[in-house]
C-alpha cells in the first residue's frame, strides 16, 4: 500500500497559557520542519496571536487558513442537526419542526455546542413546570436563564459583530477578515427588528392589556398545548324539598298531557 501521511494537531490554543504564543510557534515550526504534511486546528484567539508574530513566522503558519463558520439557518447541515436532536429527544420536543429550528438558531447563532446546551436547559425548564416535553416557551426561558448566561453573552456579541463588523472580543472575531455570509446577516437583522417591534408593542400596552397578552401566550407555541375541556360545576346533593318539588313538577306535567 502507498500513501502520504498527514499530521493533524488539535486544540493548539491550549498549548500556551496566557497571552504568550512563543511555545506554540516553536512547536508548529518544528513540526513543519519535519516535512510531514500538517494541519493544525485552533480558535480565533490563537489566530490573532500568530498574526502578531514576525512575517517569517506568519508566512509559514497562517498563510493558508481554512475558516470553519457556523451553519446557515436554511442549510441542509443545520436541518439534519435539528432532526437528529428531535430524534434523540424521543418525543420530548412538541413544537413544529420549522419553528423549533428557527428558535434554536436564534438563541445559539448556529453553534452546535450552544444548541445542545440550550435544548437541555429547555427540558430543565419544562420539568420545573411538571412537564416531560419541551414547548417553545421553555426555549425562551432557557435562553434567559443563568445556566445559559455564558452562551447568551457570546451569542448576542456575535449578532452585533455580524451587523457592525467590529468588537473588542477578539475570541469571537475572525482574524482573517472573511466576511460573514449575507444570509446570516439578514437573519440576524430580521430577528433584531422583530425583537424591537415586540418590545415596543409590549411597552405600549396597559397593565390590563399586558395581563391579557400574557394569558393568551402569544409569544409561545400554541400548537404544543393540548385543548382543555371546560369543567362543569357540580350540582351538589339534592335536598328532600328538591326531590319533592321535582316529583310534583313531573306529576303536573303528566296531568297536562
Amino acid at each position: 500500500m502507498r500513501g502520504i501521511s498527514l499530521a493533524i494537531l488539535e486544540e493548539m490554543q491550549h498549548l500556551t497559557p496566557g497571552k504568550g504564543v512563543a511555545l506554540t510557534t516553536d512547536f508548529l515550526l518544528t513540526m513543519s520542519g519535519i516535512g510531514l504534511p500538517m494541519v493544525y486546528v485552533s480558535n480565533f484567539s490563537l489566530g490573532h496571536k500568530l498574526l502578531q508574530r514576525n512575517q517569517e513566522d506568519t508566512q509559514r503558519l497562517v498563510a493558508q487558513p481554512r475558516v470553519m463558520w457556523p451553519d446557515a439557518p436554511e442549510s441542509t447541515v443545520w436541518a439534519d442537526f435539528i432532526d437528529a436532536c428531535i430524534a434523540a429527544s424521543a418525543g420530548r420536543v412538541r413544537s413544529e419542526r420549522k419553528v423549533f429550528s428557527h428558535e434554536i438558531y436564534r438563541g445559539t447563532y448556529g453553534l452546535k455546542r450552544a444548541a445542545i446546551h440550550l435544548i437541555v436547559q429547555a427540558y430543565v425548564q419544562a420539568r420545573s413546570q411538571n412537564r416531560n416535553y419541551i414547548e417553545l416557551g421553555d426555549i425562551h426561558a432557557a435562553y434567559i436563564s443563568s445556566a445559559y448566561y455564558s452562551y447568551r453573552i457570546d451569542v448576542e456579541e456575535l449578532e452585533r459583530i455580524a451587523i457592525k463588523q467590529k468588537t473588542k472580543r477578539y475570541d469571537l472575531l475572525c482574524p482573517f477578515g472573511t466576511p460573514t455570509r449575507s444570509n446570516v446577516v439578514q437573519f440576524i437583522r430580521t430577528e433584531r427588528d422583530n425583537r424591537v417591534a415586540q418590545a415596543a408593542f409590549k411597552c405600549a400596552l396597559t397593565a390590563e392589556e399586558r395581563e391579557t397578552h400574557k394569558s393568551l401566550k402569544l409569544d409561545t407555541d400554541m400548537k404544543a398545548q393540548a385543548p382543555k375541556r371546560p369543567k362543569r360545576k357540580p350540582l351538589g346533593k339534592p335536598t328532600s324539598d328538591d326531590l319533592g318539588n321535582a316529583f310534583t313538577n313531573f306529576f303536573d306535567n303528566n296531568q297536562d298531557d
